[in-house]
């Protein structure tokens, strides 16, 4: 065998052997099945590659890029993507690696309005082959969005191809949202008159302070808060990790049934529960209700009443109030024989 045959094969030669006359020590490499083409298991693990394309570019988060399907690096190896099914990708691809070093939710935006036809935006995990596309963005516009959790250590493929043979110049930038982990908010509560205890807490988005309307969440009711008691108690720690990244409000509502009933409420408090014990660890957003005086309420906090406006939310300085030396607590009454429709809401609240 020759040494030019030996290398073609993805072979490698052992000199350190001894080979009759001209012929050399050739290990078999890359063609392993005796096809004709090189086998795709470069690498010295054991088992079969399946990387097909291959990237042209790294890209970091937060980062972009301005590039050409027809630049260096590009490829034309792919015409479909059965993992996503799109077809008719027959023009030049253009790919991105990414490997995140932490989890958390990523954007990748195209903007492809300088190319000829149409371009389109795949993203692939693990293997640089379109059977492992997990996303898309196709259409008639050369522009696109793929928005999805990314996980740590996972090696991701951006790829920007062609459809039906199309190609040129796009922009391309990736934002990065890292997860911050689990976050909590937790406060101190007691109820007067225990054991008219409902009471719920929901969660709806900063530009809302209508908590009766669909875009409220209810987080925890009565049946979650069965342990409040006229004693100071460390309250529900309601979990809001699913809204990471957005910016929310809480709204308590005492909908109890009972003459001068109260929720109290104390010193409230957001944060990363890092060490997953069930609290937060330190607070991004606090509110110890320190208000002078009362009726009155902390900066940015508002109330919703309802069509009866039933309820009353003051604040006490009386010592039955007291709370680990706090001498300021909410509290929250219908009156008597009525519902309470009257909503507590806090200020709008910044996730990470």
């Amino acid at each position: 065998l020759s040494a030019t045959w030996c290398f073609a094969f993805g072979g490698i030669i052992h000199f350190e052997y001894g080979c009759a006359g001209s012929n050399i020590c050739c290990e078999s490499g890359g063609d392993t099945d005796t096809d004709t083409d090189t086998d795709t298991d470069t690498d010295t693990d054991t088992d079969s590659d399946t990387d097909i394309c291959s990237p042209a570019a790294e890209i970091e988060c937060d980062g972009s890029s301005y590039a050409s399907t027809y630049d260096t690096g590009s490829t034309d190896l792919i015409d479909s993507y059965a993992g996503c099914s799109a077809t008719n990708e027959t023009g030049r691809e253009y790919v991105f690696e990414y490997t995140p070093a932490t989890s958390g939710d990523v954007t990748i935006n195209m903007y492809g309005g300088w190319t000829t036809g149409n371009i389109d935006l795949f993203l692939l995990e693990n293997w640089c082959d379109p059977d492992s596309c997990i996303a898309k963005s196709t259409g008639t516009s050369s522009n696109g969005t793929i928005e999805r959790y990314l996980t740590a250590g996972t090696t991701y493929y951006i790829v920007v191809d062609g459809y039906a043979g199309a190609g040129g110049d796009f922009g391309l930038t990736m934002t990065c949202h890292e997860d911050p982990g689990f976050l909590k908010m937790s406060f101190w509560e007691k109820i007067m008159f225990y054991p008219y205890n409902a009471h719920r807490i929901l969660v709806g988005p900063s530009t809302s302070t209508n908590p009766t309307t669909s875009s409220w969440t209810v987080l925890a009711d009565a049946i979650d808060m069965n342990d409040v008691t006229y004693s100071w108690t460390q309250g529900y720690t309601v979990d809001v990790s699913d809204w990471s990244g957005t910016a929310i409000r809480f709204a308590f509502h005492y909908y109890g049934e009972s003459f001068d009933d109260k929720w109290y409420l104390d010193d409230v408090c957001v944060g990363v529960d890092a060490d997953t014990d069930g609290d937060p660890d330190s607070c991004f957003y606090q509110e110890g209700f320190e208000v002078p005086g009362y009726p009155s309420l902390p900066m940015g906090w508002v109330t919703y009443d309802g069509p009866d406006n039933d309820c009353s939310v003051d604040w006490r300085t009386s010592l039955d109030n007291y709370h680990t030396g706090i001498t300021s607590a909410l509290r929250e009454y219908p009156e008597s024989g009525e519902t309470s429709d009257s909503y507590l809401i806090s200020p709008a609240i910044s996730l990470p």
